[in-house]
């Protein structure tokens, strides 16, 4: 101890310091059943170049008058105000974006995702009026393709010069196991409707309310599997009177049975089946080479851009004549002509290649393979008119031209149909062609908002 330290403190008593336990440690523990009322900013949610503010911008300006039009709720009348369109669209096309495809999905993300909050902004809705918005705005959502296509057209960043075509085989929302043969369907309705009969009886004969409630319940369900049923049935009616034609084309067997060495080429035609879950669907080959029920989305896409300009859903399994339809569907939407088309094998119809040609449209789509392989495939064949021979020499000069290819070129399209396997359309989770198609729209015109800007950036 120094010398000033003992003249201050020398006087003092010494105290021995206590060695104390540490104690417990101290933290501060999770309580999750808690309710906590966070504050936050939703324009802090996300940033300035997040997707939701592309999807928010495009759907700002965008005309929805038809949409309020339709609201109930006015200035000087009771009741709840509704959902905002612009909201319920902006979430349904960001939805396609991020690859959701179930209504109650997009409403729980609209909790818990940042990008679909800023969307949603507070707005009060539920997996109800989102799922029916979907269907209601179909229509509107089919002319905003056309009306998008048509603006790119107008600042030059889609010519609709040279549109490729293709299919995608969509999974439809209904099993395997749900097709049956008419003999089935017929038997499946008898059943029904002696159910519903009884149940009707069992109502009138029993007094208790409850119990009338619950076998009311049973004759509704009993009822909507009659209606199932009996539309399934139509649908195969329909397509086994589709069969009869081809038939009696085909004429009577020869009489006299065939030598024994004889190889039967030709395979006895399946009796056509009906789904009791999506009478619509149709089981069709896949890209994996296996048999399921699907839906045949058409796309027509500009190649220099990517953007989608048309789509379709057809219930047959082959793309064969759903070219010319296709073109005429381009050329009603945006009042002009392409130069060229471009297809695969599988759309190679001749009366198609004729009728666009004869429209001034150049088809690119391959050859058929001859019989004889040491034919000139660009040789007319007996009886082909002017615009085959001309598509033949075209498509044997275009397989000679290497890189300048244009069915090399062709394969860009295949990005569409990435994207739309990207942005979660593997499989329908709704059922009907109509239903299908407003999805399929939705996915396309999600595709061209967010190719817009990146056209717009080439541009300049």
């Amino acid at each position: 101890m120094t010398e000033e330290e003992r003249g201050l403190f020398g006087e003092l008593a010494r105290h021995e310091a206590v060695v104390r336990d540490a104690g417990l440690a101290r933290y501060v523990e999770a309580k999750r059943d808690d309710i906590v009322f966070e504050r936050f900013e939703f324009d802090a949610l996300v940033g300035a170049d997040h997707a939701a503010r592309a999807i928010w911008a495009y759907v700002e300006q965008v005309d929805l008058g038809e949409l309020y039009r339709q609201i109930k709720a006015r200035s000087h009348t009771p009741g709840r105000p509704a959902a905002d369109p612009r909201v319920m669209l902006g979430l349904w096309l960001y939805a396609c974006v991020e690859g959701v495809g179930s209504a109650r999905q997009l409403e729980r993300l609209t909790e818990q995702h940042h990008g679909f909050r800023w969307l949603r902004g507070g707005v009060p809705l539920n997996y109800h009026l989102l799922s029916d918005f979907r269907w209601q705005a179909a229509a509107l959502v089919d002319r905003l393709l056309t009306q998008g296509v048509a603006a790119l057209c107008k600042e030059g960043l889609v010519k609709l010069v040279t549109l490729s075509h293709d299919g995608i085989r969509i999974r439809a929302s209904a099993g395997s196991g749900s097709f049956r043969r008419r003999a089935t369907l017929e038997r499946l309705l008898g059943e029904v409707e002696e159910r519903i009969v009884r149940l009707r009886q069992e109502i009138d004969a029993d007094p208790d309310a409850s119990n009338r409630r619950m076998r009311a319940a049973a004759e509704r369900a009993a009822r909507e599997r009659q209606e199932r049923v009996t539309a399934a049935l139509q649908a195969v009616r329909a397509l086994q009177a589709k069969q009869a034609p081809a038939a009696e084309a085909a004429g009577p067997p020869e009489s006299g049975a065939p030598p024994a060495d004889a190889k039967t080429t030709k395979k006895k035609k399946k009796e056509p089946r009906g789904s009791t879950t999506d009478v619509e669907a149709r089981v069709m080959r896949m890209a994996d080479g296996g048999w399921r029920p699907a839906y045949n989305v058409q796309l027509v896409g500009d190649l220099d851009s990517g953007v989608i300009v048309g789509v379709g859903v057809d219930t047959t399994g082959s793309d064969g004549g759903l070219m010319a339809p296709a073109a005429a569907e381009v050329e009603r939407r945006y009042a002009r002509k392409p130069q060229r088309w471009l297809t695969d094998g599988g759309f190679t119809s001749l009366d198609d290649i004729v009728t666009l040609a004869r429209k001034g449209i150049t088809v690119f789509c391959p050859l058929k393979p001859r019989r004889n392989p040491n034919n000139d495939p660009a040789a007319p064949c007996p009886g082909d008119r002017p615009e085959i021979a001309d598509w033949r020499r075209r498509m044997v000069d275009d397989a000679q031209a290497g890189p300048a290819s244009w069915m090399r070129r062709r394969g860009e399209h295949e990005r569409l149909n990435a994207n739309f396997r990207r942005q979660g359309l593997q499989q329908f989770n709704v059922r009907g062609v109509l239903k299908a198609k407003a999805v399929s729209l939705l996915h396309a015109l999600a595709n061209n908002i967010m190719a817009a800007p990146r056209l717009r950036a080439a541009a300049h």
